[in-house]
């Protein structure tokens, strides 16, 4: 028997060590309730947690480690392992998807990726270079948008990132309750909407929202800011953890940065019930509920509507989910086909027994096509890492390139060139940012500018169409004075005010 070693500073205070067992199939795991709550190391050498959510890993054998404190006392924890590596020696073990990724590429935790010093814009590195580790934002995953378009089904232009959605199921409440879902083949897994949280440090923390996008709020003036979104508020809620509030919705976590609710503007509300650390059931007001299960690796493996509706997910060796079942009893499959990155995602079969869907990567892990049943709407793409530009050529062979920047550290499209389409991005030839990386100006096809002014909230308060030309138009926005809603929009033809009550509904419209 393997022995586990666990030492323990608490600063201001003293705590007993309950219970030490291990459990786990792949590895050990030592866990211990402190104060009846409930720290863990996994799978990993010399991993040590201290303040908060950081980490320091102390072995090539990156790891993974979560914990909780009360009271606000830290603590410090070691877990020495005399363990095999389970990758024997090819690669790293990454305990997200139980899978041994290669040396060079990121490590994924269920918080976030593991970054290589606390400077979230830099490159993950080598994971032998790992120490005082902050958290990596993953700023480009999710939905594309206009700054940072998506081709054929859909695959981020600029990172090659695969994004697929699926809505499984919602009912018919104001704020309804959901079942939905995300793949981004760069966070190498899908993601439940329940899964939205907050990674907390010092002097930065991390919003993972339902799409696995994660942005990074900075400490700035005594205020919790995130620079991409000014519109976006984070503030500490005393005694009770965190609000983040989006302009259409409110999140609130505990102090660990767990999702207690969501509400919207007309007060309703969902509630998140844990039972040993595991989401057990949400519920809205009027007592409809989702009802969620989970395997011992905690994956979700059903969740139950009202009227007894099951939703079953099953996952393969590598953590992948491979299929879905519906109350009918029909089934949609997921493929995972390409040896070199087990958990890309390479295809769909729908709930008719038809796949509809196929993709392929490069030796990066990028996708490079997409395309439909029979070659259908086949869309290819061709990395410049050099220029920081991607060629995208449609399915009827017409190329057009997007040069690309980070701008705190997000990928934002500078130019375009080549077939003009439809497609946002490329419906314009030139786009500039401001610092904090809100669109600034943008060119069309034509030469004819558009510019862009903000308040400090990040909020539009002035466009300029046609700028310098006789065609020129002033849009003006005035926005109320706390919630991201415009309270006056002044075009050349008149104006319009809107009024709303206290919570944001809007009440009257009177144009002028």
């Amino acid at each position: 028997m393997r022995y586990l070693l666990f030492v323990f500073i608490v600063f201001y205070s003293s705590f007993s060590l309950c219970d030490i067992w291990k459990t786990r199939h792949r590895g050990n795991v030592c866990d211990s309730v402190l104060d009846e709550r409930r720290a863990s190391c996994f799978n990993y050498e010399k991993v040590e947690f201290y303040h908060r959510f950081s980490f320091r890993l102390l072995s090539e054998n990156a790891g993974y480690c979560s914990g909780n404190y009360g009271n606000g006392r830290q603590w410090y924890f070691y877990c020495d392992y005399s363990t095999d590596d389970p990758c024997s020696g090819d690669g790293t073990w990454d305990h997200w998807t139980e899978s041994c990724v290669a040396s060079d590429r990121c490590l994924l935790t269920s918080f976030g990726n593991l970054c290589p010093d606390k400077n979230p814009s830099d490159a993950c590195q080598d994971a032998a270079d790992y120490a005082a580790n902050a958290f990596c934002p993953a700023p480009n995953t999710g939905a594309g948008s206009c700054a940072n378009p998506t081709a054929g089904n859909p695959i981020a232009i600029s990172s090659g990132n695969k994004f697929e959605s699926m809505m499984d199921y919602s009912n018919q409440a104001t704020l309804p309750l959901t079942i939905a879902r995300a793949y981004n083949s760069q966070l190498r897994g899908w993601r439940f909407n329940h899964q939205i949280t907050l990674i907390i440090g010092e002097s930065e923390i991390i919003w993972s929202d339902a799409q696995g996008k994660g942005l990074s709020f900075r400490k700035l003036d005594g205020r919790w800011q995130l620079p991409s979104q000014p519109s976006v508020r984070l503030s500490e809620q005393a005694g009770t953890g965190w609000r983040l509030d989006d302009g259409a919705r409110h999140y609130l976590f505990d102090a660990t940065g767990r999702l207690q609710a969501i509400g919207d503007r007309a007060g309703n509300t969902l509630h998140y019930h844990y039972v040993n650390g595991l989401l057990s059931h949400v519920r809205n007001q009027q007592g409809d509920s989702l009802r969620y299960s989970f395997s011992r690796n905690h994956r979700v493996t059903a969740i139950t509507a009202d009227a007894g509706l099951s939703y079953r997910y099953r996952y393969d060796a590598n953590a992948n989910l491979t299929t879905v079942t519906y109350p009918d009893n029909t089934v949609t499959a997921y493929h995972y086909e390409d040896s070199r990155f087990p958990n890309a995602l390479t295809g769909i079969t729908d709930r008719r027994g038809v796949r509809y869907a196929t993709w392929a990567y490069d030796d990066q892990g990028r996708a490079i096509s997409s395309e439909h049943a029979g070659g259908a709407d086949k869309v290819s793409l061709a990395f410049d890492d050099a220029a920081f530009a991607t060629t995208v050529t449609n399915a009827l062979g017409k190329q057009t390139t997007y040069q690309f920047e980070a701008i705190q550290g997000r990928n934002k499209v500078v130019s375009v060139s080549g077939h003009a389409s439809a497609n946002c991005a490329a419906a314009n030839k030139a786009y500039t940012y401001t610092d904090s990386g809100l669109l600034a100006t943008k060119t069309d096809w034509q030469g004819v500018v558009t510019r862009y002014e903000y308040n400090e909230r990040g909020l539009e308060t002035r466009r300029i169409q046609a700028e310098g030309t006789p065609a020129q138009q002033i849009i003006s926005t005035d926005w109320h004075p706390s919630l991201s809603l415009p309270m006056r929009v002044t075009t050349p033809t008149g104006s319009t005010d809107y009024h709303y009550d206290d919570n944001g509904l809007l009440l009257q419209t009177v144009r002028q």
